[in-house]
């Protein structure tokens, strides 16, 4: 029986069509390789030239496979289907599954409207989105974790939204019984278990909190590094809330900071609400509060327990769990220690300084997630230093201490 129909490799490098006479021809096979790549190329919503700055491949050389004449190198075929986010196998076989293209990242923030971005914010946000491509492209050689492809985005209900969210948000902390306590270092925590790659960046506009982008497997959170520490681990854990709860294959979101005035935290819209429940309950669960101060009373089966007392416990669990205080006072209102009046002259009381620090440890390495993860696929023999190199966009790997 003849080989199946596709493309082999010449001695020179170039690419020719290796077919079964009886199914199909060699002018066939080429078409519907052609086809395969305008069809990914149009689902990812780039045109000819960009793709071709992306790939390194000669933009006419790419508009000559798409019409059916072949003669595209393999390693500009492999460097095509890298920058549309397929497998390299799409190209390359006329039996190779189809696997839809992910819609190009600068597509998806401009599609999302990102009220509070600029153009070098969305710029940065895009390269940060293909660099998180090569990120769960590497992961899954790894065989690294995976946890936000385990739960269904879906529309925040209007009814009582942060109940969803904070059910959802527990669901995740039962999924990191080894982590108990307090949550600590939460950007490597989503990198490692929820395979989404973090960007700390300085936004144009400092009221942004940060953003949460999806293009098909790539995952991005980005926060903003002029925030302060308590601020940066709530965007952490909304963004994440965001992912898990609102995401699907693409689409962002950009948050600005809460405007703590008194009725802010209640007036948000309802995936909001969601992902701020998910967020407080993440960082500081139900049951570990309760530890501290027992159950919360039954609703309206006690008086108004006073501002000082009040504030004492949001001061309590602010400092062991490391969130901010408006975050928290909201947080613990949810939850049922006191009502909604008292919620809100919490909010007006937040004091103006937040110091605090050591939840999360800084990274001055030089080198974000995707350096981590290649690294580590590298030193265990998982990838070439060649595939490294280009998964880093040609970075020279000795300018990086790869056992720090």
């Amino acid at each position: 029986m003849g080989e199946a129909p596709g493309l082999a490799v010449a001695p020179s490098g170039r690419v020719y069509v290796r077919c079964n006479t009886a199914m199909t021809s060699p002018a066939t096979g080429i078409r519907e390789l052609g086809n395969r790549l305008r069809d990914r190329r149009e689902e990812s919503g780039l045109d000819v030239p960009t793709l071709a700055e992306r790939s390194r491949v000669v933009a006419s050389a790419i508009e000559d496979f798409e019409a059916g004449f072949g003669g595209l190198g393999l390693p500009a075929l492999l460097r095509v289907a890298n920058a549309l986010g397929v497998p390299s196998t799409s190209f390359v076989h006329t039996n190779a599954p189809v696997v839809r293209a992910p819609v190009e990242p600068g597509v998806v923030l401009k599609a999302a409207g990102a009220a509070w971005l600029n153009e070098s914010d969305r710029e940065a946000i895009a390269f940060a989105l293909r660099r998180a491509r090569y990120f769960a492209e590497v992961g899954e050689l790894l065989g690294v974790e995976r946890l936000a492809d385990g739960f269904t985005p879906s529309p925040a209900p209007k009814d009582r939204p942060f109940i969803h969210g904070a059910d959802e948000a527990l669901r995740v902390r039962g999924l990191l019984p080894e982590r108990p306590g307090p949550l600590r270092d939460l950007a490597r925590l989503l990198e490692a278990r929820f395979d989404v790659l973090v960007l700390r960046h300085s936004f144009s506009d400092p009221r942004v909190a940060g953003a949460a982008c999806r293009s098909g497997r790539a995952r991005v959170v980005a926060v903003n590094t002029a925030a302060t520490e308590t601020a940066r681990r709530f965007a952490l854990a909304h963004e994440l809330g965001h992912h898990i709860l609102d995401l699907e294959e693409s689409g962002a979101i950009a948050d600005d900071v809460e405007r703590f005035e008194d009725r802010s935290w209640f007036d948000n819209p309802p995936h909001e609400k969601r992902a701020n429940a998910f967020a407080a309950m993440l960082l500081a669960p139900s049951g570990a509060i309760s530890e501290l101060f027992g159950p919360p009373p039954k609703r309206g089966t006690s008086g108004d327990p006073g501002f000082e007392k009040c504030k004492k416990m949001v001061e309590v669990v602010r400092e062991r769990f490391g969130l901010g205080f408006a975050s928290v006072a909201w947080h613990m209102h949810n939850l049922g220690y006191y009502d909604e009046r008292r919620a809100e002259s919490l909010l007006l009381a937040e004091p103006s300084d937040d110091v605090l620090t050591g939840f999360e440890p800084g990274d001055d390495t030089g080198y974000d997630g995707l350096h981590r993860r290649v690294f580590d696929a590298l030193s265990s023999g998982t990838i070439s230093r060649a595939r490294a190199r280009e998964l880093l966009g040609n970075e020279d790997l000795n300018a990086f201490d790869l056992a720090s």
